[in-house]
């Protein structure tokens, strides 16, 4: 099911997800990769945006002209500083640790802030998390070009013929591994079941003690036979993609029964098929084979039927399969008491290492066992409304649901029929697609022969190892899974084509309209090859991160035009502006006497070009801080400070220039003492001020 150079790339709708959400984009496998990479990008950028938002709200909120303390003070400059939530949320729980004991309720204060930081990291993850939604898991629409299916009926071509027969035969061996992998409870893991737009297929009723199918003295037992149900399987599960109201459904009943009035007439019987020689183990394998029979409007059809059946097992209802399973030489160690194997003859004893006591080995009662199984079909155009055809044999199940599908038997008659509407293509394509691509029990078993029985894994040079007691039923599931498996890669099979150019166009039946060329055309499959991708997640993803990006960009310039208007609150603006690491560098230096500024309301303040600033002072490492500039400087004197490294202006003063270091050392003494002296003390509180009450007392505002 390889499907390189058959996947439609560009936009479609998804029909099973509806017309908004299932609108698609398909692309390859690296452009999706580039398109997952810068969606990881583009989703944290864009959080980090949302983040400054919400950091400039909280900030413009707690803004004031009031004298406030440090902890509202340095959350206004972490609201402002931190570039994203996760970079501010550390710094505001050491806020809330640190004050803890000193300030009054410092949570109370920083905890709103600090769940803001939280919530955004959530989101961003969310988000992060939820942006994979965009991929549809792989889900893809074939082109259909090469629309066509192959059958080999009525053409007297061999060699065509042998061709096609030997595509069948590994497509049908394909089929089988899927579902050997797929629907199997054993399943060993090692393939992929992820082809279809759905892995498998459910049986809605598996009934194993089901009534006999055919009068009750022909089934061997009338309450161990077995019944399962498909339930009705719509057509978007096959991967046909089209609105609900243009699907429709497929139901399949078969039922299996143990007969025992036919008899499989083969020559020699007792040396051939069913007794070798005590102790010989001949490389022989099962034996198995299918006839079936047709029946319309309550007659058999014979021009379709294999055998004329004996009037007992007719039924007017279904289409019947008889399956002969023959031992072929096989001995069964030990016996297997099953009812279609019933090798319950002892044949001698086997030994298994010379000189040792032989096991005892078995062979089947009868050389073939035949078994019956009636296949009932049922098309639908919506169950749940019970608009469906009767549940019967494939020809009167497409006939009775023909006027579901605005067909009349007329339109139906043809070997070759064509609809002019679109569902009444749809149920013609799809019945040829079933059956004309020999989805049956009995293609399959004269396909795959004795590696179609789940019994064949015991079976080995010439011996069969235990069987369970209801062994022909386990290996009817196995049909039925395979059956299944059949239905779902009927579909693709056929929007994909065949490209063996030793096919001659009489060989195929290619699509008679665009409704069916459409039909085609709409075959969804699932493959890693590329990548799908929903519009609407991606519109909506990067339209709101657009949004938002551009909003965060633009808040600044609005307050800015708003507050020279006269419309906003200047300081809460100029604070906001004044709190940028640009604007508290410039504030730090103005403070310490240095540079002459301008553009100071703007978002980068400038200096003449020939203004030196403040180095560091670190003569108590513990506690840098600026070096200040003496009062009585004139602007060249601070200037000509930059002749100077830190550490010399800092660690050895010289006399000329140590008014500034003692200012600077006084600045600190007296805030130790509870006094300040120094360059513009009128900016800070004086000696009689309450420093104390100014600086560390909690305010009771925000």
């Amino acid at each position: 099911m390889d499907s390189d150079g058959q996947v439609y790339l560009g936009a479609w709708t998804n029909w099973s997800k509806g017309h908004v959400m299932g609108a698609t984009l398909t692309m390859t496998r690296e452009d999706g990769n580039l398109v997952i990479a810068f969606t990881a990008f583009f989703i944290p950028f864009v959080v980090s945006r949302l983040w400054k938002s919400f950091a400039m709200l909280f900030h413009q909120c707690y803004s004031t002209s009031d004298s406030r303390d440090a902890i509202h003070h340095q959350r206004q400059v972490l609201l402002r500083s931190s570039p994203s939530p996760e970079s501010s949320l550390m710094p505001f729980a050491r806020m809330i640790w640190t004050w803890q004991g000193t300030a009054k309720r410092p949570w109370l204060r920083v905890f709103p802030v600090a769940l803001l930081s939280f919530l955004c990291i959530g989101i961003a993850t969310v988000a992060g998390g939820y942006s994979s939604k965009i991929s549809t898991a792989g889900e893809v629409l074939l082109r259909g070009d090469t629309c066509e299916i192959t059958t080999t009926i009525g053409s007297g071509n061999i060699t065509q013929q042998s061709v096609s027969r030997s595509f069948d035969a590994n497509h049908m061996n394909d089929i089988a591994n899927y579902a050997q992998q797929c629907y199997s409870n054993q399943s060993s893991g090692l393939l992929e079941c992820s082809k279809f737009i759905a892995n498998t297929i459910s049986t809605a009723v598996a009934d194993h003690h089901a009534a006999c199918p055919f009068r009750s003295d022909v089934c061997r037992n009338d309450s161990t036979n077995l019944r399962l149900d498909s339930g009705h399987i719509s057509s978007d599960v096959l991967g046909l993609n089209a609105p609900k109201d243009e699907r429709m459904s497929l139901r399949v009943v078969p039922t299996g029964a143990k007969q025992v009035n036919y008899t499989f007439a083969v020559p020699d019987v007792e040396t051939q098929y069913a007794k070798p020689g005590p102790g010989l183990l001949l490389d022989n394998k099962f034996l198995i084979s299918a006839m079936k029979f047709h029946v319309f409007q309550g007659s058999l059809l014979r021009q379709v039927s294999a055998f004329m059946p004996h009037p007992e097992i007719i039924r007017r209802d279904g289409d019947v399969t008889l399956i002969f399973l023959s031992g072929n030489g096989l001995v069964f160690v030990p016996q297997a008491v099953d009812e279609w194997y019933r090798a319950t003859i002892h044949n001698g004893y086997v030994h298994l290492v010379y000189g040792t006591d032989g096991l005892e080995q078995y062979h089947p009662e009868e050389a073939a066992s035949p078994l019956g199984c009636v296949e009932q079909y049922q098309w639908c155009r919506d169950p749940s409304r019970g608009q469906c055809g009767d549940l019967t044999g494939r020809m009167d199940a497409l006939y009775s649901a023909g006027p579901w599908f605005n067909l009349t038997s007329e339109d139906l008659d043809p070997a070759r029929p064509v609809a002019t509407t679109r569902m009444g293509s749809l149920l013609i394509w799809a019945y040829f697609n079933i059956f004309q691509s020999d989805t049956s029990l009995d293609t399959l078993i004269h396909t795959l022969g004795p590696s179609s029985l789940s019994s064949n894994t015991v079976a080995r040079q010439g011996s069969v190892g235990k069987l369970e007691a209801n062994q022909w039923q386990i290996d009817v599931t196995r049909w039925w899974s395979i059956l299944l498996a059949g239905f779902q890669a009927s579909f693709v099979s056929t929007a994909r084509g065949r490209t063996n150019s030793s096919f001659r166009p009489d060989d195929t039946i290619r699509p008679a309209n665009e409704y069916e060329w459409d039909i085609c055309r709409n075959q969804k499959i699932r493959s890693a090859q590329y990548s799908s991708f929903t519009i609407f997640g991606l519109v909506f993803t990067y339209s709101m991160g657009a949004l938002i990006v551009i909003v965060s960009f633009i808040i600044s310039p609005l307050l800015c035009f708003l507050q020279e208007r006269g419309r906003y609150n200047k300081y809460a603006y100029l604070e906001w502006e004044g709190h940028t690491a640009i604007q508290l560098h410039r504030v730090a230096q103005d403070q310490c006497g240095y540079g002459r500024w301008s553009r100071c309301d703007e978002e980068i303040p400038i200096t003449r070009p020939d203004d030196m600033l403040a180095p560091f002072d670190i003569s108590d490492p513990e506690h840098p801080m600026l070096a200040s500039a003496p009062e009585d400087a004139t602007a060249e004197e601070k200037s000509s400070h930059h002749d100077q490294t830190p550490q010399e202006s800092s660690l050895e003063p010289s006399d000329e220039e140590g008014s500034s270091r003692h200012t600077f050392s006084a600045v600190r003494r007296a805030t130790a003492d509870g006094h300040f002296q120094g360059p513009r003390s009128d900016h800070f509180p004086s000696a009689d001020g309450d420093l104390e009450a100014n600086s560390v007392r909690p305010s009771t505002g925000p």
